[in-house]
């Protein structure tokens, strides 16, 4: 039981620390994390172990997915691998902070993207040809 609820409290806290850094990587232009960490009444240091900390945990969780090896190279296609349409949407470039262009397509990818989404943006386009 001690194990379970162990394991619950980690991911709660970890759930917490996600949102902590997607709201902090949507702070106003001009913001410094610093600026961000004093409002929020995080120290800076403690910001940057749990950036690590989620990271490491989004890390474990891909790796046992089957899609990345445990040297960090990212496997090619596996069975899992589903196909989606993808529909033609009008250029809105005022509105992305980054576009990827890959032949006709193009991609835009919003601030305050997470780190999830775009690994899977990124995993989806690798095999576009």
């Amino acid at each position: 039981m001690a194990s379970e609820s162990s394991t619950i409290a980690r991911q709660l806290r970890l759930q917490q620390w996600a949102d902590d850094i997607r709201e902090c990587n949507a702070r106003p232009a001009g913001m410094t994390v610093d600026q961000w960490c004093n409002e929020h009444g995080i120290k800076k240091a403690a910001y940057y172990w749990r950036l690590r900390t989620v990271r490491e945990a989004c890390l474990d969780t891909v790796k046992s997915s089957g899609n990345i090896s445990e040297n960090g190279d990212v496997l090619t296609m596996s069975e899992k691998t589903e196909f989606v349409e993808l529909k033609k949407c009008p250029v809105r470039y005022d509105t992305a902070t980054a576009v990827i262009h890959i032949g006709p397509a193009s991609i835009e990818l919003p601030e305050g993207l997470s780190d999830e989404m775009l690994f899977r943006i990124m995993k989806a386009v690798a095999h576009v040809k």
